[in-house]
């Protein structure tokens, strides 16, 4: 049994999923995802539906098979009306992660609420940061020094928005704060840093650019908020993000450390009632951009999120009206960072709205995709949408091929001049009451389970597959089968009985060989 098992080859699993969670999700509220450690999920947005407040903050654990390990609501208050509205989530290098959104704690006045937890959910610092307006923050980027930058905008009653960036260090403590803006609106929505140690702040303008709304981006020292330089982009229309005045996204990243990828949409291309389409542009670190690509179809198109790849391609997601289906569904492109060229779309969808918010490369070579989806699930509900596909968007039966129209037109690039402001901003500790919920959650699609061999070679479905988890392993198993785990030496460790569907087996950290009936392989637990 033992030399058996010694000549088989490693397998890793890939799980291709699509699921909702029941959230009850409030459409301009976004959600936000992070790959963990072990190859699962960490997802964070809003929901009326659990907690102690008409709308809380609520994160999922997921793991590597999109089932849920715990899940917490957040809440700042013990009243109804006391309301979290939350915005972006991202997981820190050094483990843990922050949550940002804004909080009426004043009827007057929204706050910047910024919240680190640890890898299990338990708060360890939240920060309220009081300016004397209205201050709605919409991006998170940890910077070099384990701090974070938190980006949005600030609004005097009465006047218009500017951009406002806030720098924490690890443990919340303020560092810098500064505005930008002009005479008209300034809205951050994204940020990313670049290799060389720049804060780079990326939204939309009606103060500066070629007339109407533009994309800007700004570059800042991250350890002081200096700004470095800044640039509009725009056509002869407008370039926000989407026809929806929620969504008015220009989304960014950065490409090895070097180039910059922004996405956002136009209506300097569209016609008649679908003005929309989806504007991708490629800048140096300098801000001069290498290409420009705009995409769409005979419907609106909006794009909310970018992501490098990790190799030579980026991933951008959204939402299309033009892949001849009802209302909206949920698609997402992956393209060369060279070129531009267009490698695959994918959509997904069904009877009503369904919509893209986040895109992420995964370590397996896949992405998975957060979003939210009426047409699945609880009914008349917007509820959260979780999807894991391959690296080439592939997953049978669930999604379908679109084949978008590609423009190359250079847009109107203007430099920008340095417009920062002082914003005062006082930050002070704030409570936050945490519970265990527990949602309902189904599949969209039939789950799939996919291993690759050392060859590179995928494993039939229908196998019996195995997915680490912090307890111990899941097996999925498309029968009932007796199953027996070996350690490295070939002991006994356990015999057992796999249900048709999942099985938690609890185990110590180690290595672990299996089998169960025809099928066998090797496991690790950290």
């Amino acid at each position: 049994m033992l030399g058996m098992f010694i000549a088989s080859t490693a397998l890793v699993g890939q799980n291709l999923f699509a699921r909702i969670y029941e959230a009850s999700s409030v459409g301009k509220y976004r959600w936000s995802i992070a790959e963990t450690a072990d190859r699962g999920f960490m997802v964070a947005g809003p929901t009326p539906a659990f907690g102690l407040s008409q709308l809380d903050f609520i994160m999922f654990r997921l793991n590597s098979a999109g089932i849920p390990m715990w899940v917490k609501s957040y809440s700042y208050g013990a009243e109804f009306d006391d309301v979290i509205y939350p915005s972006s989530m991202i997981r820190l290098s050094s483990g843990g992660y922050v949550l940002a959104g804004w909080a009426d704690f004043d009827p007057s006045a929204w706050d910047y609420l910024v919240v680190k937890t640890d890898e299990s959910g338990v708060v360890q610092w939240a920060k309220r940061c009081r300016g004397p307006g209205y201050d709605v923050p919409f991006s998170i980027t940890e910077t070099p020094d384990g701090g974070v930058a938190v980006s949005g905008y600030t609004k005097l009653p009465g006047g218009n928005e500017d951009f406002l960036i806030i720098k924490l260090d690890r443990d919340g403590a303020p560092v810098w704060v500064t505005g930008f803006g002009g005479d008209g609106s300034d809205i951050a929505y994204s940020s990313t840093m670049l290799g060389g140690g720049e804060l780079i702040v990326a939204g939309t303008t009606n103060s500066f650019g070629a007339g109407g709304y533009d994309a800007m981006v700004i570059s800042l020292d991250p350890n002081t908020g200096q700004f470095l330089w800044g640039i509009t982009i725009g056509w002869n229309g407008d370039e926000m993000g989407s026809p929806d005045w929620l969504n008015k996204v220009c989304a960014i990243t950065c490409q090895a450390g070097a180039h910059l990828i922004l996405a956002g949409g136009t209506t300097s291309f569209g016609s008649g009632g679908n003005p929309w389409d989806i504007f991708l542009l490629k800048f140096d670190p300098g801000g001069g951009v290498v290409w420009s690509r705009v995409i769409g179809g005979f419907g609106n198109e909006a794009a909310y999120s970018v992501a490098w790849d990790g190799g030579n391609a980026f991933l951008v997601c959204g939402y299309t009206e033009s892949a001849f289906a009802s209302g909206k569904d949920v698609f997402v492109s992956k393209l060369l960072d060279v070129e531009g060229e267009l490698l695959w779309t994918k959509t997904f969808g069904g009877g009503d709205d369904d919509f893209a918010e986040q895109v992420i490369a995964t370590s397996d070579a896949g992405c998975a995709i957060v979003g939210t989806a009426r047409s699945y699930g609880m009914p008349n509900q917007m509820d959260l949408l979780v999807m894991k596909l391959k690296g080439d968007g592939e997953y049978p039966g669930c999604v379908s091929d679109w084949a978008p129209t590609r423009l190359d037109i250079p847009p109107q690039v203007a430099m920008l001049e340095d417009r920062s402001i002082s914003v005062p901003c006082e930050v002070r500790d704030t409570i936050i009451i945490v519970m265990d919920v527990s949602p309902r959650s189904l599949d969209a699609c039939q789950p799939l389970y996919e291993w690759v061999d050392e060859s590179g070679s995928s494993a039939p479905r229908g196998d019996v597959v195995v997915c680490p988890v912090s307890e111990g392993l899941v097996f999925l198993s498309p029968k009932s089968l007796p199953i027996t785990l070996y350690s490295v030496d070939g002991q006994v460790v356990l015999s057992d009985n796999l249900r048709k569907g999942e099985t938690l087996m609890r185990l110590k950290r180690g290595v672990y060989l299996w089998q169960a009936g025809p099928y066998r392989g090797k496991a690790v637990v950290r």
